[in-house]
């Protein structure tokens, strides 16, 4: 199997060394962002399997990119490469950008670095199966939805909705996107009848909202609420 990696890095010349050590292994296929920015741009764009962040970034920094990618997945492997080696600096990178492990650039071995995002990759591969929208937990080979151990079985239609919304997450859908990819053709099929199901299933976590977009369409949004109270 190959892994995508997200790799964010300012520093074109170390992270393309890098880079051709993973991809020789044939294990890995490397996505390249030069800022912070593109590379939340490129998160939101492809499905990836780990993420390899510098700190010090254009636009958006590392710990910056690293919380914004937790608040949409809180699983997916993030792995800092960096010329940081402050204590603090590592302090914070585990305790609140909740990285998974931190590496210094002039330290760094390769060898090592692989095994770790190759097992990392794997572990987080199968927990793809289970998605967790807030606080819901979506697993799609049992078709259920779960919170708090309550479990409904979705029927075919809204859990074919709900998957292609958890594929496109924080994004807006056309109407004519979702009925061609529920349906097959572009024919109603009833689509807000299906949407307000789902909204009810949804309902308990504040969270998790299926936004309506005036004569456009609906997105799955997941926010932090709570945090931007505080």
């Amino acid at each position: 199997m190959i892994y995508k990696i997200l790799y964010a890095d300012d520093d074109r010349v170390f992270s393309g060394v890098i880079g051709r050590i993973l991809e020789e292994t044939k294990h890995f296929k490397v996505h390249y962002a030069a800022d912070g920015s593109q590379a939340w741009k490129l998160f939101n764009d492809v499905s990836f399997d780990a993420c390899l962040l510098d700190i010090v970034m254009p636009k958006l920094d590392g710990k910056m990119l690293a919380e914004k990618i937790r608040g949409v997945n809180r699983d997916i492997p993030i792995f800092f490469l960096t010329t940081n080696a402050a204590e603090t600096d590592i302090k914070e990178a585990y305790d609140d950008a909740e990285v998974d492990d931190y590496y210094i650039k002039k330290d760094l071995n390769p060898p090592i670095l692989f095994r770790k995002l190759k097992a990392q990759c794997r572990r987080y591969n199968k927990m793809k199966k289970r998605h967790e929208l807030g606080e819901y937990i979506f697993d799609v080979e049992e078709n259920t939805l779960t919170r708090r151990g309550d479990s409904v079985l979705l029927s075919p239609i809204l859990f074919k909705l709900l998957r292609l919304f958890v594929k496109n997450k924080n994004t807006n859908l056309a109407r004519e996107t979702i009925v061609r990819s529920i349906w097959g053709d572009e024919v109603n099929h009833g689509l807000n009848v299906y949407i307000r199901r789902l909204r009810e299933h949804l309902e308990d976590d504040k969270n998790v909202s299926i936004e309506t977009v005036k004569k456009f369409g609906y997105g799955l949004w997941i926010y932090d609420r709570k945090k931007n109270d505080q």
